[in-house]
């Protein structure tokens, strides 16, 4: 009956949240926060299927996702009052498709490297040891709980400029309910593709600091990417482009570990004395 007690749960949640909404005073940063919360519940469990991790339990994915959405965002607040950092967060608002770019490389890189910092900690720092869809899925929620934390803070001021007049009742909806059900996935796909990439390097030792680096550089470069042009059809292109690859990934992960161990095998050939 534990799937009954899951279904109710999630076609009530709207239902209970507008009655506590009514009986009582919610802040709207309450409101978007449990909303946010709840979307993300939802594209866990999708993803949760999709890679069926082993040896996951709830207290490490509350680990995990408490400790993004908390000192992980705390760290990105405090970086951002560092002249170079805040350079790159100030300027994003700019009309220049040049400077778009360059700022929101940094802010992709800054971001997708703190939401790494768990897996990091867990995985190369500790030595901790688990399956490439348990390091990826955690990375996923990862990237779910950052989206949660930093979705909280834009649907204030999404609900400040609707306020000001600055757009109308539509889209006002739509760029909540983006920004609520859609970025998630994508901050938890980008996420679990730097994760994916460390997993592959707990299983390639000899490459590790190089799938790191390229991992965070992937999902650093589809963020910048999103970001820069996601008022546009190219946002749309680079979103279906992330989800592509993290799927291609995941389907594909035993011929991409063979060929990282033919690269392995060839570079000791290499090495090998005349």
């Amino acid at each position: 009956m534990k799937w009954m007690k899951f279904f109710l749960l999630l076609a009530l949640f709207p239902l209970i949240m507008f009655y506590f909404a009514s009986s009582s005073k919610l802040t709207f940063q309450a409101v978007a926060f449990s909303f946010g919360i709840y979307f993300a519940f939802i594209w866990g469990v999708v993803i949760y299927i999709f890679l069926k991790p082993a040896n996951i339990t709830a207290r490490g994915v509350m680990k995990i996702g408490l400790f993004t959405g908390t000192v992980g965002i705390f760290i990105v607040l405090i970086l951002q009052v560092l002249p170079f950092v805040r350079f790159f967060y100030q300027e994003a608002e700019t009309k220049n498709i040049f400077e778009k770019l360059i700022m929101f490389s940094g802010v992709g890189l800054i971001e997708e490297t703190v939401k790494a910092l768990p897996l990091l900690w867990l995985y190369i720092a500790r030595r901790k040891f688990d399956s490439l869809m348990t390091v990826t899925f955690l990375g996923c929620v990862s990237g779910l709980a950052f989206a949660v934390a930093e979705g909280v803070s834009y649907s204030i001021f999404y609900a400040i400029g609707h306020k000001r007049h600055l757009f109308g009742y539509g889209e006002y909806l739509i760029i909540n309910f983006t920004r609520l059900i859609t970025l998630p996935l994508l901050h938890a796909l980008w996420s679990g593709i730097v994760a994916y990439f460390i997993g592959l390097g707990i299983f390639n030792d000899r490459f590790i600091k190089g799938l790191i680096v390229a991992g965070i550089g992937l999902s650093a470069l589809l963020h910048c990417l999103y970001n820069t042009f996601s008022q546009s059809l190219i946002g749309l292109i680079v979103a279906i482009t992330t989800i592509m690859i993290f799927i291609s990934y995941v389907r594909n992960v035993d011929v991409i570990q063979l060929n990282i161990q033919k690269m392995i095998k060839e570079g000791a050939r290499d090495t090998e004395p005349v």
